[in-house]
């Protein structure tokens, strides 16, 4: 494959995306708990009051991080409830399976189920993700992208260049032919149809961070994120 950039620069765009990409799996997987509640602290630690007007995912989730005295995990568990699984008098929601956005007939299991099915037996991977039993579900796709980006960093650390590169060719197909065709608009749903920042801060830092990945590897010339975003 053409590569679009240096080894080096690879590795540090690899340690960001198994960073970021982990996140955003972890926080879309399930109701926030307490390790997921640490990891938003440890980020809004990393902004100082002098970035309190930033913009961005990171920013909005630092900011709804103070405003909390102890974790909010009832507030977002009734979010998470309403917003993902449609529970609650909304009767809307962003449903976080690839074949809800994908088929025609906007139902669960279709082609794009399938699809993963097969990517993930073909690597053979069993995804540890508590409270997520389907293929095609976004914390899947997205954990599987930290997992391409692990071993990616891991070859190159090995000296490897060549084994690197072949996982990273698979990650953009992965990105490009998966992620890319639905995340930034379930996202776009997460924003519009979520009552706390927190998961409107999720959707921001995932669908940025998506369509900066692919603008990335597709050659247009962006700022290489920085791993110390996610932390």
């Amino acid at each position: 494959m053409s590569h679009y950039c240096t080894a080096e620069e690879l590795e540090q765009l690899s340690a960001a995306r198994e960073s970021i990409y982990a996140f955003t799996g972890q926080a879309f997987s399930k109701e926030a708990d307490e390790r997921l509640w640490q990891a938003v602290e440890d980020i809004a630690a990393a902004h100082t009051e002098s970035n309190s007007d930033a913009s961005g995912g990171f920013a909005r989730l630092a900011r709804y991080a103070a405003r909390c005295e102890d974790a909010p995990l009832t507030e977002l568990a009734v979010d998470y409830a309403a917003t993902f699984l449609g529970i609650g008098p909304r009767h809307d929601g962003a449903f976080p399976y690839e074949s809800v956005y994908t088929s025609d007939e906007k139902l669960l299991k279709q082609e794009a189920f399938d699809e993963m099915n097969a990517v993930l037996r073909s690597k053979r991977i069993a995804l540890a993700i508590d409270m997520v039993s389907d293929e095609d579900h976004v914390s899947t796709e997205l954990a599987l992208l930290a997992r391409y980006a692990h071993d990616v960093h891991r070859l190159l650390g090995k000296g490897d260049t060549d084994g690197a590169w072949s996982v990273e060719s698979e990650r953009i197909g992965f990105l490009l032919g998966h992620a890319m065709r639905w995340i930034p608009d379930f996202c776009a749903d997460v924003k519009r149809c979520a009552k706390t920042d927190f998961y409107r801060a999720i959707a921001d830092i995932a669908s940025d961070f998506l369509m900066l990945d692919a603008s990335i590897v597709e050659g247009e010339p962006q700022a290489t994120p920085s791993k110390a975003g996610a932390a």
